[in-house]
């Protein structure tokens, strides 16, 4: 894991550089359009492509991480919760028997609603006859879900949420098995096969009439394969149920966690608040240990900005000089030397929205399958922030020599 975020720093950082020099690009095409004091501050910018390069890489580094740590972070939590229904269901209670069936329907009476589900522990064994092994399977998912029992739903009929992307038209003399789309495809499952499942010693086969897209993040009952009841053949069957917990119910869950204990002992009752709670928790805790990081950094990313001020200053100076031998006055002086550092910090600003934007996507679409937004906060506060940041280091260095007159600045530059 530490490689590959050492491996993630570096190409982030070079990404920045390939930015940092398109940015030096378009700066040189704006000051040719530009007049006045605005043209000059660029003038000197242009003039250390280089250090403002490595200006431009650190603290876009910084700052991306900064508005990663907020409002990215933030954000992608929300939009998660906000995409589920405002009744998504938030508690399972598994391991219901068929003796204690009865006894839970009466606890859970007066909750709307509830949906349940008959299932069994299996583990597949053959397709088409034919043995599937551990250490035949290439990846890593595919070796773990051979070597333990999965949960395997008994229905008749289909769950309403899951989505038939293909089904058999042909007539099986077994009976049929549903499989979720990824797991067919892992393992090279087709319409019309026959799959093998050992359940609890025993092999059972089934052929394959249909696959379906599952989504995982609705909470509702899915699994990965559904079989159909048979007359005659009993299976160890037992029952999880999920429902919807209102939050402003905070003692509901507890007080039934306490009352299946009395009534049906070994039922376990999971509330998802509480799990969300906790996530929420643990990344609270870890943001503030990649705090004590990103202060180091901050810090570190101040020291390299100095010490690029105080390297260009010679030609700054010599420039100010000119300046103020040709007759500018003091607040043209100081609009060219601020405006510098304010709009370097603005383009740092720029770069590290636009990475955290695109960050903010990619886990938006492939990790949480949300539909991705435009947080056009996240674009002015970083801004702001590299803005004001440069314009303070600004500010520091650069505030005595604005203010001096053309002799003593020829001085300190007689004595550079």
């Amino acid at each position: 894991a530490i490689i590959w975020i050492l491996l993630g720093i570096i190409a982030f950082s070079v990404l920045l550089f390939l930015a940092s020099k398109l940015l030096l690009k378009f700066l040189n095409i704006l000051q040719r359009f530009s007049r006045g004091w605005f043209k000059i501050a660029l003038s000197n910018l242009n003039k250390e492509p280089g250090l403002v390069q490595i200006q431009l890489v650190s603290v876009g580094m910084v700052l991306f991480v900064l508005m990663l740590m907020t409002f990215v972070r933030q954000d992608l939590l929300h939009n998660w919760q906000t995409s589920l229904p405002s009744n998504t269901p938030n508690a399972f209670v598994m391991n219901i028997q068929p003796d204690q069936k009865q006894a839970v329907d009466n606890l859970l009476i007066t909750i709307p609603d509830k949906t349940e589900a008959p299932m069994v522990r299996g583990r597949l064994t053959q397709i088409n006859d034919k043995e599937i092994l551990v250490n035949q399977q290439e990846s890593e998912r595919g070796k773990r879900l051979l070597q333990r029992e999965a949960n395997i739903a008994v229905l008749n009929n289909l769950p309403t949420h899951n989505i038939i992307v293909a089904q058999s038209n042909k007539t099986h003399q077994l009976p049929f098995v549903s499989v979720e789309e990824s797991i067919a495809e892992l393992f090279d499952i087709h319409l019309n096969d026959k799959l093998t499942f050992n359940i609890s010693g025993q092999e059972h086969t089934y052929q394959v009439n249909s696959l379906r897209k599952v989504d995982w993040q609705s909470f509702q009952l899915n699994f990965f394969f559904i079989i159909q009841p048979v007359d005659g053949i009993e299976l160890p069957l037992s029952y999880l149920s999920n429902f919807y917990l209102p939050t402003e119910h905070k003692d509901l869950a507890p007080n039934l966690i306490k009352q299946l204990a009395i009534d049906a002992p070994g039922v376990m009752l999971i509330d998802v608040r509480k799990i969300m709670q906790q996530i929420q928790d643990i990344m609270n805790q870890a943001s503030w240990a990649v705090s004590a990081l990103y202060a180091f950094t901050l810090l570190a990313s101040i020291g390299v900005l100095f010490t690029a001020t105080l390297a260009s200053q010679q030609p700054r100076i010599q420039s100010w000089l000119l300046l103020r031998t040709l007759g500018a006055q003091n607040k043209e002086i100081v609009k060219i030397g601020l405006t510098e550092f304010a709009f370097l910090g603005g383009l740092a600003g720029i770069l590290a929205a636009s990475f955290a934007q695109v960050t903010s996507l990619l886990i938006s679409v492939y990790l949480l399958k949300t539909t991705p937004t435009l947080d056009i906060t996240l674009w002015l506060l970083s801004i702001l922030v590299g803005s004001g940041l440069f314009l303070a280091i600004g500010l520091v260095t650069q505030w005595r020599y604005i203010k001096q007159n053309p002799q003593k600045l020829k001085r300190y530059l007689t004595n550079y």
